[in-house]
């Protein structure tokens, strides 16, 4: 601590999030090889069976990525396609804490673990960089500001790609409730997801 501000970095949270695409993986046991008219034959059907999954499914945002884009293994019939779409159109980030040690307070560089069961589940770790200070009115220390928030795909395929994030401190500087924006692609397939999280200032300045 230096005067009455503590500058709290690496604090990281990380979580697992359960996003499955069937009862096995469709795309190492389905990719097959193309040539490029039938890459472009399957590219269309593809965009063609998005705009009816989000027809369906209105909140999905699901989206193609563009053709130049796809890996070897994203190119699959599109029967296999349209049943990773439909299960990705479905899913969202789940999260549940592993252990009570989680939500402890032990220093300026913590991890707390998220898991949920199931297959090809996903993992996003989210680093929040914090300051706080000392209340003279309170008698304790506060949160005073955001240095920075990162996240990114620790476990699984696929990529991340952070588009941003919103804040709100509450419980009179005590809490803050960070909303991350981020867009997970793969299997040629890009969707949004909005991950809320919550930092905790306990008295003497660390970050649970």
């Amino acid at each position: 601590m230096q005067g009455n501000r503590n500058i709290i970095k690496g604090f990281i949270i990380i979580f697992a999030a359960a996003i499955m695409f069937g009862s096995v993986n469709m795309t190492s046991a389905a990719s097959i090889n193309l040539t490029q008219k039938q890459k472009e034959n399957y590219y269309k059907q593809y965009t063609l069976i998005l705009a009816d999954i989000n027809k369906k499914y209105p909140n999905s945002g699901l989206s193609l990525e563009p053709m130049d884009k796809f890996n070897s293994n994203d190119w699959v019939k599109p029967t296999t396609f349209k049943k990773i779409a439909d299960k990705r159109a479905t899913t969202n980030f789940v999260f549940k804490p592993k252990h009570k040690s989680d939500d402890s307070f032990d220093g300026t560089t913590k991890t707390k673990s998220m898991t949920v069961s199931g297959k090809n589940t996903k993992t996003i770790s989210i680093t929040g960089s914090f300051t706080t200070q000392l209340s003279s009115t309170e008698k304790r220390q506060l949160f005073s500001g955001i240095s920075a928030i990162t996240s990114k795909l620790a476990i699984g395929t696929g990529s991340w790609t952070q588009t941003g994030y919103e804040y709100k401190l509450i419980d009179g500087g005590r809490t803050y409730v960070i909303t991350v924006g981020g867009k997970y692609t793969d299997n040629g397939i890009s969707q949004p997801f909005w991950i809320d999280v919550e930092f905790y200032c306990n008295a003497f300045g660390s970050v649970g």
